[in-house]
C-alpha cells in the first residue's frame, strides 16, 4: 500500500507541474519525477501476501457511440480554442 501511495504522490506532483507549465512557468524549472524501475506500476498489481483481487470488468462501446477521427479532432481543437480565449488564472 505504501508503494501505491508513493506512486500516487509522484503522479499528483507531475500533474501539478504540468498545470504550472500551462500557466506560464518555465518548464525547465519544473521538476517531474518517475520511478527508477520501469516495472514499478506493473508490480503494484501483482498479488502479495494476503491479497487477492479480481478485476473482471469489461467496457464496451456501442458502434453508434464511437466518434470518427475527424470528430475527435474537432472536439479537441475546440477545447484548445476555449483554453486560449479563457483568462489566465492570477493574471491581473
Amino acid at each position: 500500500m505504501v508503494r501505491r501511495l508513493v506512486l500516487i504522490s509522484m503522479s499528483i506532483k507531475n500533474v501539478i507541474g504540468a498545470l504550472r507549465c500551462e500557466l506560464g512557468v518555465d518548464p525547465a524549472t519544473v521538476r517531474f519525477v518517475r520511478p527508477e524501475d520501469g516495472d514499478a506500476f506493473a508490480d503494484l498489481w501483482r498479488p502479495g501476501p494476503g491479497m487477492s483481487f479480481d478485476f473482471d470488468m469489461h467496457l464496451f462501446v456501442a458502434p453508434e457511440d464511437e466518434l470518427s477521427k475527424n470528430e475527435l479532432l474537432a472536439i479537441l481543437e475546440g477545447r484548445g480554442d476555449a483554453q486560449r480565449s479563457a483568462p489566465m488564472l492570477g493574471a491581473d
